[in-house]
């Protein structure tokens, strides 16, 4: 037992023991529009893996609302602008005794994160440990949140990849099948990510399968995130010609979606 994370011992517990719960996380924004964009701006990141609108989506967000804090840590992780995260990393940092409960671990979680962000650009030397330290945190505290508010999709998400950092894809999608329900584990976010980890775990064709499921759940629609799939998958295939056409379908369509960027670049190295 010694071997498992800690997670592994209340899985049993959170699928016994919430399933009456269907509450949403509070968020401290009383304007309506700020909560709009805010689950807007998630929706374009996540599922259709569009950052161009999710930061604007952001923006709109803080726009509606400049005290909502959660909103503002998103915006500023979405950013591309280093003197504005630090503002708003500045911002948050005096604010953020004004939050409690979740509401705040999930402040906690994006706070350290973009904390990463600003020092990836600074001062390399920094990163790793602040890489660890936000990845042990995200999974300590997204672990509770979703207990907490398990019909909360993206948030579910977000805890699947802190697993998949810390623990790898074995883990996250064992994880996943306890955590998520069938309906849940159709969502577009979800259904490429476990695509990549099945990928990454070498079982190809069944990655491949869901990638083409996504594809079919935007069909007629020219969103970036299936395009952004199945160039993971193909490079992890070592497919790297296959790979380069995705990664660009992407692109065209989302030049800022930064997880293209990344495969871009991981191309270029080949």
């Amino acid at each position: 037992m010694k071997n498992f994370p800690i997670c592994y011992l209340l899985l049993f517990f959170f699928c016994c023991g919430n399933k009456a719960t269907a509450q949403q996380l509070p968020l401290s924004t009383t304007v309506d529009s700020a909560r709009y964009y805010y689950y807007q701006g998630w929706e374009n990141v996540m599922d259709l893996g569009h950052y161009t609108n999710s930061a604007i989506a952001f923006q709109k967000c803080v726009e509606k609302d400049p005290n909502f804090l959660i909103g503002q840590c998103l915006y500023g992780r979405i950013s591309s602008d280093l003197a504005e995260q630090e503002v708003i990393y500045n911002l948050i940092e005096s604010e953020k005794s004004s939050l409690e409960g979740a509401e705040y671990q999930l402040l906690e979680v994006f706070h350290s994160l973009l904390k990463l962000m600003i020092l990836r650009q600074k001062d390399p030397s920094k990163t790793k440990d602040q890489l660890v330290y936000a990845l042990k945190l995200g999974e300590k505290n997204f672990q509770q949140i979703v207990q907490q508010y398990p019909t909360e999709i993206y948030y579910k998400a977000e805890y699947i990849e802190m697993l998949n950092y810390n623990h790898g894809p074995a883990v996250a999608l064992d994880s996943l099948a306890i955590l998520a329900t069938v309906k849940e584990q159709q969502n577009p976010f979800l259904l490429g990510y476990v695509a990549m980890m099945e990928a990454s775990l070498g079982k190809f064709d069944s990655a491949l399968e869901k990638a083409k499921q996504l594809e079919q759940h935007f069909e007629g629609k020219n969103v970036p995130k299936p395009y952004v799939v199945y160039a993971d998958i193909y490079l992890k295939q070592g497919l790297t010609e296959k790979a380069k056409i995705y990664v660009e379908k992407a692109l065209a369509l989302d030049k800022g979606n930064i997880d293209a960027q990344r495969l871009k670049k991981q191309l270029e190295k080949k």
